[in-house]
């Protein structure tokens, strides 16, 4: 509603025309307090950044959709969207060109909406969407649409931006027939296309229930992190020439106060695609480098290896919350080594690179896990700043009774010799595997054959037994490499 102030036309007396200014200031007054409370509206109502319906109005304009569907008997649907990699675009380029970002998605995204339609910001990069009188198809026509526009690649500030989403769709009524269930429903489709790398998903019962469960285990997440819920257990790493140990790998478990102990890959998986993930590995780092220390001050020299993610690997910021973490325990940064999986390492080998030699500045030395069952290039191999390959267990697991896989192991221990690279290999369970290991010139080797992760008690129960015996300290530390140490990241 706007006000306007209309000419009057009036007789008035000499005296009378003095008043004239103070009618005038109070007929502004009333209309600018009309106009601000008409401000105030629409911001309470309102995402300030993109101007969309935040979640509050989305809701409210979805009530009376629904309303007037049961009504008149007719459908709509609920699309939940949730942007691919926008973190990175933050920590990369700054959160003044994230919002830009934000913006333009806001635009495209309205662009392809009917007039009946609305489209509303719930908040970070989540969005929802309520597509008036659509059915499953049209519904699915819409989003395949909006996938498209969001596809082209965004120009902000002279950079050219990649930014996917992953949606979810629930139908009223068959998916829901309140606003609750169908952002709810449409919610649990748009994290089932997430973990799958759908793009988009309809909500789908049978499919999804197993996926409403993740995600409410998901949801306990940050409360286990705050309550120390996740604890590490330690898996030996053997000098297949000596017997030593040299080192140990930290493998986080969650003691769930409810399910007992949940193993890893039930709950990593999700960690790796929320905002969680960098809290998570922090949390580990800290535990596995105050473990470190105590077996330091109780003269046992461990180095000890954690795993990293994509995340980590994005995050310009991952080196100095390293240095912090060695800092406050007063460890070695010789004694931490960072495990990242080859195809982590292969979707950006240069931003990868440039992560990783500012963490060997700290002294760290690097793995690539999994070798052998991702894409890498030789080149990206020899020009990537790594110590060391770990060979993925399924081919080591196998290896007495399988030519292929024996073959596989060969030339990936040739290969490491050649490129200068030390080698783990995981997975072994028996004897003769460790035999076959020797001879093809493996150099150290884990698995449950010497060991299960088990809790820093036993490592220590079994050196004082004399059941392992610790490699000499002076091969366990090292001085960070010379060219490295000051080295910043630059993506």
């Amino acid at each position: 509603m706007l006000l306007a102030l209309a000419p009057i036309f009036v007789v008035v007396s000499e005296r009378s025309l003095l008043l004239i200014p103070l009618l005038l200031l109070t007929a502004w007054a009333v209309y600018r307090s009309a106009e601000l409370a008409l401000e105030r509206q629409h911001a309470a109502f309102h995402d300030p950044l993109t101007d969309l319906p935040n979640r509050a109005a989305f809701h409210r304009h979805l009530q009376q959709a629904v309303a007037e569907a049961q009504r008149r008997g007719h459908s709509l649907a609920v699309v939940m969207l949730d942007l691919d990699g926008f973190k990175e675009v933050n920590d990369r380029l700054g959160h003044s060109v994230g919002d830009l970002v934000l913006c333009e998605i806001a635009s495209r995204l309205t662009d392809v909406l009917g007039s009946t339609d609305v489209a509303g910001r719930l908040g970070g990069d989540e969005f929802a969407i309520m597509l008036n009188h659509a059915d499953e198809e049209s519904a699915t026509q819409v989003v395949d649409r909006f996938r498209e526009a969001l596809l082209q690649p965004l120009v902000v500030e002279n950079f050219p931006i990649r930014v996917g989403g992953s949606l979810g769709i629930a139908v009223f009524p068959h998916h829901g027939e309140d606003v609750d269930a169908l952002m709810s429903n449409a919610d649990v489709a748009m994290y089932t296309a997430k973990q799958a790398s759908l793009g988009v998903q309809v909500y789908a019962p049978g499919k999804t229930t197993r996926a409403r469960g993740r995600l409410a285990l998901l949801g306990e997440v940050q409360s286990a992190l705050e309550n120390k819920e996740f604890v590490l257990h330690y898996q030996p790493k053997i000098d297949l020439r000596t017997g030593a140990m040299v080192g140990v790998e930290a493998l986080v478990r969650w003691i769930h106060p409810q399910a007992g102990m949940i193993p890893p890959d039930e709950f990593m998986p999700l960690a790796e695609h929320t905002e969680l993930m960098g809290p998570f590995t922090e949390y580990v780092l800290r535990v596995a480098l105050r473990q470190c220390a105590m077996w330091q001050e109780q003269g046992f020299v461990i180095p000890v290896a954690i795993n990293g993610s994509a995340r980590n690997l994005h995050d310009v910021r991952f080196p100095a919350t390293v240095r912090r973490a060695l800092d406050e325990a007063g460890v070695d940064g010789a004694l931490l080594e960072l495990e990242i999986t080859e195809n982590t390492v292969m979707a950006d080998p240069h931003r990868s690179a440039s992560v990783l030699r500012a963490l060997k500045g700290l002294g760290l030395s690097v793995s690539i896990d999994d070798f052998g069952t991702g894409f890498s290039s030789l080149a990206n191999l020899r020009d990537l700043p790594v110590d060391r390959i770990k060979i993925d267990r399924s081919f080591v697991t196998n290896l007495a009774t399988n030519s292929g896989d024996a073959l596989i192991v060969r030339s990936i221990l040739h290969l490491a010799e050649d490129l200068g690279l030390g080698t783990v290999a995981e997975g072994v369970e028996d004897s003769e595997t460790v035999q076959i290991l020797t001879q093809f010139g493996g150099e150290v080797a884990q698995g449950y054959h010497f060991s299960r992760p088990v809790p820093a008690p036993e490592i220590e129960a079994a050196i004082r037994s004399g059941r392992w015996v610790l490699a000499s300290s002076s091969d366990a530390v090292r001085e960070p490499d010379a060219d490295l140490a000051v080295q910043e990241v630059v993506l």
